[in-house]
């Protein structure tokens, strides 16, 4: 049999007489029927070709001994997590931030620095996406109004996106008139169904009164839900999507909570893998059969961009895997950088501040880079979805076992499954899942084709 020349980092597998070729390099993909394969060799058949075209345009073939794989992943836009104040209203169960930071806040001389920083930030040319959170940013109005008139005030020519991530309970009026006024996105931290949210945080009634409060305001269409998964909620993340949707919600994102394992310390709430990808799978079935199309689910649209792009949000910025501290960074309330929020603060180094700069990020690196170049360990070097995954969140593996350098169990059970799973219904299915995505990310063309 001629020897193909694939590259190094492709991966095949059949399923139901279909046999899928991944690049988990580039994060290429192509497709075609198993009878097809034998046409590969064959360079009599007019299919050959065709088909040796296919694979070569999504890099599963090499046309050339020397040529190399070069991912599709442009820089994305500086994310910039804004820690105005630590002080909250209420105590939720699973409430990430330490102790050390609830009852403390920015001054308005730190807020100014900092958002000067972030225009000065060189990511920033990419554009800027602001997240302003706490605690909950709305018991410091006056700060947080600061915040947003700083930033939109600003004469610039960037793009730049501003969002808050409220738990919705002190929400007025006059709130949500000031974010339409400056194009600020309200981010509303609730748990799906109320039962869970009241098990969890016990505040839903003002918070349904506040969705309420945006519908009838016209602004729920600018708002998110971003819904922390417990345990009991894994098995109930189509049923929590039909009930947003039904609200007129925009987007929800669903965040396990942190994600398996001790979940900084709530190993016995931390979200059920297994129960997990069964029900993300019925959200993706509810998006072919066109139950679900208004709401973006953030985590579907998440996975489907390596599949549809070949690019991902993850692992841009060479083999790390992810972009903290270069392309997102935390600015807590005392002005101090540290990489992403979703470190735990007991072994997160703070690697700068807003008047000197980023200036220790070697200390980070030694956190969320690989100890060996493209892998965490060798499973992960040899696994079909390695380009897509980067074996998870640093911040979440962190979590589980008090390393960002290991491989993330939820993460890693999830893209086994979800990744195939997805994939063999864009070859096979009936268009739903592309037409979803184009929709919701205003993509116009997909970078791959199924032979």
């Amino acid at each position: 049999m001629q020897i193909l020349p694939f590259y190094a980092g492709v991966r095949s597998y059949v399923r139901d007489n279909i046999i899928y070729f991944v690049n988990s390099e580039a994060g290429t993909w192509a497709a075609m029927p198993e009878t097809y394969a034998k046409f590969l060799t064959d360079e009599t058949s007019s299919k050959h070709q065709e088909i040796f075209d296919t694979l070569r345009k999504n890099k599963i073939l090499r046309s050339g001994q020397s040529e190399s794989v070069k991912s599709r992943r442009p820089v994305k836009p500086l994310l910039v997590k804004l820690l105005t104040t630590g002080k909250c209203n209420l105590q939720c169960v699973y409430c990430f931030n330490s102790k050390f930071v609830r009852d403390k806040s920015m001054t308005s001389e730190i807020l100014r620095q900092s958002i000067d920083y972030v225009f000065s930030n060189p990511y920033a040319q990419n554009g800027i996406s602001f997240v302003i959170y706490g605690g909950e940013p709305l018991i410091e109005r006056e700060l947080l109004y600061e915040a947003v008139r700083l930033i939109r005030g600003r004469e610039t020519s960037l793009d730049v996106k501003l969002e808050i991530i409220t738990n919705g309970t002190l929400l007025t009026k006059s709130d949500v008139e000031f974010f339409r006024e400056n194009e600020v996105g309200i981010i509303i931290s609730f748990d799906g169904l109320q039962s869970f949210h009241d098990k969890n945080r016990s505040s839903s009634e003002k918070v349904m009164q506040s969705i309420k409060m945006l519908e009838d305001m016209n602004y729920v269409s600018h708002s998110n839900i971003l819904c922390t998964v417990t345990r009991e909620m894994s098995s109930r993340l189509y049923d929590i999507a039909i009930f947003l949707q039904e609200h007129g919600f925009n987007s929800v994102e669903f965040l396990p909570l942190r994600l398996l394992g001790q979940a900084e310390g709530h190993e016995e709430i931390s979200s059920d893998a297994a129960l997990y990808i069964k029900s993300f799978m019925e959200i993706i079935n509810a998006v072919e059969d066109g139950k679900i199309n208004r709401l973006k689910v953030r985590s579907i649209l998440r996975m489907l961009m390596p599949l549809l792009t070949g690019q991902t949000i993850h692992g841009e910025l060479g083999c790390r895997r992810c972009g903290a501290g270069r392309n997102s960074i935390a600015i807590n309330y005392d002005g101090s950088i540290t990489g992403c929020d979703m470190i735990p603060d007991k072994i997160s180094p703070v690697i700068g501040n807003v008047w000197d700069g980023i200036n220790n990020i070697a200390e980070l690196d030694k956190l969320i880079f690989p100890v060996k170049p493209h892998s965490i360990n060798s499973s992960c070097s040899k696994c079909t979805w390695f380009g897509f995954c980067r074996s998870g969140c640093p911040g979440a593996s962190a979590s589980d076992y008090g390393s960002c350098n290991t491989r993330h169990l939820f993460t890693c059970a999830l893209n086994k499954s979800i990744y195939p799973y997805l994939l063999e219904r864009i070859v096979k299915g009936n268009g739903k899942l592309q037409e979803y995505f184009k929709r919701h990310t205003k993509l116009e063309k997909s970078n791959h084709e199924d032979s």
